[in-house]
Order: C-alpha cells, then structure tokens, then sequence
C-alpha cells in the first residue's frame, strides 16, 4: 500500500434504475456506451486516473482538486450538449458528480481506500441531477477564482464521523462555462497544454459571477420558503434543517405538556417514531437530544432509563441549561420524582448541572 493525497470524484448516473425497468438490454447498453464515450475523454483532459468503472459510474482520481472541479464542470456541459442534441427525455442522461479531498492508501492494482472515498461517494448520493457538489475538503484546497461554489449546509453522513459541509458549483458557472470540443479535449491532455482546459473554462468566469451569485440567492430563499419539516425529509442529512424540525417538535412537546395533552400525543406516536428514525444519524445532536429529553420527562420520567439519559444528556450539552423551558420541566420532575428515591436522586443532580450554567 501506498498513501497519497488526491481528490476523489463519483461520478453516477441518476435514474439507472428506473432506466433499467423501462429499457431493453440492447438500450441500456447503448446508454452505457454512451455515458462513457462522453464521460472518459473528459477526465483524462484533466489529468484524471480512472480508478473504477461501473457501468453507470465512475470512480476517479485527481492530484489537483481544481482539475476534479473543472473536469465534474465540463462533464455537465457535454452531457446537457448531448441531451440537447435529442428528443426523447426518456433517452438524456443526467450524472450526479461529488468530491472529496485527502489522504487515501493505494494498493497494488492501483484501487484507492479511505475516508476520502467514503465521502465522495456519499457526497455524490446526496446531490441532484446535473449538479455538482464537494466536500469541504475540496471547497478549501481548490483555486477559488477559477471555479464559483456556494455552501448548501452541514451534513452527517453514514459512515463517516462528525459533520461534513457540503459546497455546491454553482449552477450558472456551469452553464456559463465553455463546453469543450474533442481536439480540446485531446490537446488539454498534452504537458505543455496543461492550462488549455482550464483557461478555456474559465473564460468569462468575472462576467457571471454577480448574476450567477443573485441567482443563487434567489434560489436559495426559494428553498428555505420550505418549512423546516420540508427541509428536513427532503434532505435528511442537512443538519441545519433538522435542528429547526426537532426545536419545532420540542416547543409542540412543550405546548401539550403545559395543556395536559401529552397522553394524546404518546398515543398517536408520531414524535417517538421520529425520534426513533432519526437516532441512528444524529443520536449526538442537542436538538435530538433535548427532544428526547423533554419527550421522556413529560411523557414517562419514570421509565428505568429516563434518569440515567437526563443526566447524561445535561452533562454532554450545554446548550439544554439555557432552555428555561426544560429547565422548569426539569425541576417539576424532581418533585413528582419523590416516589422514586433513586430516580429522583438522579433527576436532582441533572438540575443542579444545569442551575450551576
């Protein structure tokens, strides 16, 4: 094994699965054909190793991280010049592009493994047709001047620890970038043509930057017309999204409680099942964490493990003592505790971390 530093793109794509139930063999070998006649000459242009391909993706690495920019970015523009260039929607292809940058190991048959790859793979699933988008590890290393992105938002990943932010090329760099012809193509891969490719691309970068940032704006504000509930289904590992969701759920928990409605909302279990699904990916965010909080303290404070996660939870996140709020619910569980000495024991010392904030 040997260890490098590259930037690592997924190249996927979307809809291959709908394709495959509504396409005869023949078709879907055409399409792959295709998808890869148009998809290969472009990264070896930019001086990209293609590591892996399977079939409806590719899997490829590049020592600069703006080389993997522009490459994702001009396999865009020939993939929308492909699709303009037919009638049928049902016969366009559209690829979904992530990138990672770091560290990974190599083995002898030259297959790469790592964080690195684990991202870019999840960061690609994540992101919409036609669209490329990069982890923060890429955003930071790559030539800024030469390639136009914006943050979308924190995410949490399966597999991969912590929060990752995620960064989006903008739509119009991408539109207005210049679409390559195939004695470009084969000229940028040439040593003393290394800048070919990307002067070509970035031709006209300044005249769009302003439009293309209003755009996004607006586009932008569009989205977050969506309510935080929106948001988050829509997209359940944007972690800002789920914060508003979960602050919602927990104000909704506290309403009730105050109203004397919360053996209607165990009943009907719609806040439990949410806290259930969202566990496995964000089980560590506060805002799940005092959901869960104040779900066990109104509902069943003297259930065996309630104490135990009160504690625990106030002790971990600082945040929860500067909820008056679940301070007072807090506090009212320590005196209806009293039946249970142990318990309310327990509760006790969960008030007084967090009277001590």
């Amino acid at each position: 094994m040997r260890v490098q530093t590259l930037s690592i793109l997924f190249a996927d794509l979307a809809g291959s699965t709908e394709r495959q139930a509504r396409s005869s063999r023949a078709d879907l070998a055409s399409d792959i054909a295709r998808f890869q006649a148009l998809l290969t000459p472009v990264f070896a242009a930019f001086r990209g190793e293609l590591v892996k391909s399977m079939g409806d993706g590719f899997l490829v690495c590049f020592e600069s991280p703006t080389d993997a920019v522009l490459a994702a970015v001009q396999v865009q523009k020939q993939l929308h010049a492909d699709n303009a260039s037919r009638a049928e929607p049902g016969s366009q292809l559209h690829v979904r592009i992530g990138i990672a940058t770091g560290e990974v190991s190599r083995d002898a048959s030259g297959d790469v493994f790592g964080d690195p790859v684990n991202l870019a793979a999840r960061v690609q699933a994540s992101a919409e047709p036609d669209a490329v988008w990069l982890a923060e590890t890429t955003f930071l290393s790559m030539n800024k001047n030469e390639v136009q992105a914006f943050e979308v938002g924190a995410r949490v990943f399966k597999g991969i620890p912590g929060e990752v932010k995620v960064y989006r090329v903008l739509d119009e760099s991408i539109a207005n970038a210049r679409l390559l012809s195939a004695s470009e193509l084969a000229v940028a891969r040439g040593p003393a043509a290394r800048g070919v490719s990307r002067r070509v691309l970035g031709a006209g970068f300044a005249g769009i930057v302003i439009a293309g940032l209003a755009t996004f704006l607006a586009t932008r504000s569009s989205r977050d017309r969506r309510t935080p509930q929106q948001r988050h289904e829509s997209d359940p590992d944007d972690v800002g999204a789920a914060d508003a969701f979960f602050e919602q759920l927990t104000t909704q928990l506290f309403e009730a409680e105050a109203r004397g409605e919360m053996t209607t909302i165990y009943r009907e279990g719609a806040i439990a099942e949410r806290i259930r699904r969202a566990g496995p990916r964000l089980a560590n965010r506060e805002s799940l964490v005092k959901l869960r909080c104040v779900f066990m303290l109104a509902n069943e404070p003297l259930a065996p493990e309630a104490p135990g996660f009160v504690l625990s939870a106030v002790e971990r996140h600082r945040g929860l003592a500067a909820d008056e709020r679940f301070v007072a619910l807090l506090r009212a569980t320590v005196e209806y505790a009293a039946k249970e000495p142990a318990m309310q024991a327990t509760y006790a010392r969960a008030l007084a971390v967090v009277e001590r904030r």
